[in-house]
């Protein structure tokens, strides 16, 4: 099975950026998933700001592409 996307650039460049990036962008939500998973499991409360931290630079790095 084959799928073939296209794209009319430069006015579906944010679209085929997404398309591209997906994959990191899955990666990362799966990233964030098992930090927090982690964290309520077996994390401690006063920890908290610094899980919430990590998480936010998670979520800031697999966002980059969007800037671009």
């Amino acid at each position: 099975m084959k799928a073939t996307l296209h794209f009319d650039l430069p006015d579906d460049s944010y679209e085929f950026r997404a398309a591209v990036e997906g994959v990191r962008s899955l990666a990362a939500l799966h990233e964030i998933r098992e930090l927090i998973r982690s964290h309520l499991k077996h994390g401690n409360p006063e920890d908290s700001t610094a899980k919430i931290e990590e998480i936010r630079e998670v979520v800031y790095d697999s966002l980059l592409w969007v800037a671009e």
